[in-house]
């Protein structure tokens, strides 16, 4: 048995990689990774192998650095859970807008659409009357409404709070 240390991880990571392939199939996977001092989180499609959505006590947005691990955890959940709705899989934008089902939104032709954040979606393109109609399509789901300020609107825009009902 001539086999090297190196030789031993690849195989044994193959072997796992191959089965994890098999069992998931249409399948997303979370990968949890925890040591002494932080924990890190991921959403994989072993399909396409891309991640989908990552999160980790190291990120300086989160505030979790010299936290106890119960609550690192818990953020760290809600966090993943949040990147995870509004993610982008290949030609189609998925949006978590509150109602019943998430709504598929197929990305057409010249645009491309990330989410950098799970409230924030950029669409950029060549041609800015199809970035603009996808745009506005998007907003259609679910318009801003002036009474909670809830909905899908434009970074630049403002939207006028009414008062609500007197008791």
């Amino acid at each position: 048995m001539a086999s090297t240390k190196l030789e031993l991880f690849q195989k044994r990571r193959m072997r796992v990689r191959n089965k994890l392939k098999a069992v998931n199939v249409g399948k997303l996977r979370l990968s949890v990774h925890r040591s002494n001092k932080n924990i890190s989180v991921q959403l994989i499609d072993d399909l396409r192998g891309v991640t989908l959505a990552s999160a980790s006590t190291l990120e300086k947005d989160l505030g979790l650095v010299g936290k106890n691990n119960v609550e690192a955890a818990a953020k760290i959940g809600a966090t993943i859970a949040e990147r995870a709705k509004a993610a982008v899989a290949g030609k189609v934008l998925k949006l978590s807008l509150g109602y019943s089902h998430d709504i598929d939104y197929a990305i057409p032709a010249g645009v491309t659409i990330t989410t950098p954040r799970p409230t924030e979606v950029v669409v950029v393109g060549i041609d800015k009357q199809v970035v603009g109609q996808t745009a506005a399509e998007i907003r259609e789901y679910r318009g801003p409404e002036p009474y909670k300020g809830k909905g899908v609107k434009y970074s630049d825009e403002f939207i006028f709070r009414k008062e609500g009902k007197k008791k």
